[in-house]
């Protein structure tokens, strides 16, 4: 492939966004778009060099520091915040987008709402999200941060901002950093104390989402009682 000018790179990809939609570009043209460290044909190069130092996965990439990607000879410290800058937009829409009102109708619509933001987490995070009588949204919370390995949940915390909310419903939320989504011991056994809870008070449990990774595990889907 011949070079095309450093300064032409964009137009080269823009137009063929013009012609088939940006739906078209592949994620290595489209990192090419942000990076673009020389010709086209070196940008593409490098884009893809990149990907592939990741496996080609976005969810690695984008989950990776700074200093991770400075490590990329061909990156530098500027473009490497690009990247991370990226990222932490689309972490931002995601996050956003979760405290509008939202009809909950199953395990997929409830995950949508956290997955994109702790699934990057590098720690353990306990998230409530609040519903109505329609299992729409009323709001979400951070209830708990923790280490590596577990969090802290205080069953009393959650259930005072259920009240608080008017809260007819409510899901709970947390991640594992490792990637696994199968839960422990101690997860089964917060979900059951937490049911209990909400019983007392009338109001339900509707699902313990656990994130890990680019998947989710839910306790009413695994038939949880």
């Amino acid at each position: 492939m011949s070079k095309v000018k450093k300064e032409n790179v964009i137009k080269v990809l823009q137009e063929k966004m013009n012609c088939r939609g940006v739906e078209s570009l592949t994620n290595a043209e489209l990192i090419t778009i942000l990076i673009h460290p020389g010709g086209y044909a070196e940008s593409l190069n490098c884009a893809e060099e990149l990907l592939l130092s990741y496996e080609n996965s976005l969810n690695m990439l984008f989950d990776s520091t700074e200093r991770d990607l400075e490590k990329y000879s061909k990156l530098g410290e500027r473009k490497a915040t690009i990247l991370k800058c990226c990222s932490t937009l689309y972490n931002r829409t995601i996050n956003e987008s979760s405290t509008k009102r939202i009809q909950i109708l199953n395990s997929m619509d409830a995950a949508k709402l956290l997955s994109g933001y702790l699934r990057n987490l590098k720690h353990e995070e306990c998230w409530v999200v609040f519903l109505d009588r329609h299992n729409q949204t009323i709001s979400k919370e951070r209830i708990s941060i923790g280490g590596v390995c577990a969090t802290v949940v205080d069953i009393k915390i959650v259930m005072k901002k259920a009240i608080e909310r008017l809260a007819s419903s409510i899901i709970l939320f947390h991640n594992h950093p490792s990637g696994s989504i199968i839960p422990g011991e101690e997860d089964k056994k917060l979900t059951l104390n937490l049911k209990r809870a909400c019983n007392v008070l009338n109001i339900e449990l509707a699902d313990h989402i656990i994130i890990g990774g680019g998947n989710y595990y839910s306790f009413n889907d695994n038939g949880f009682q």
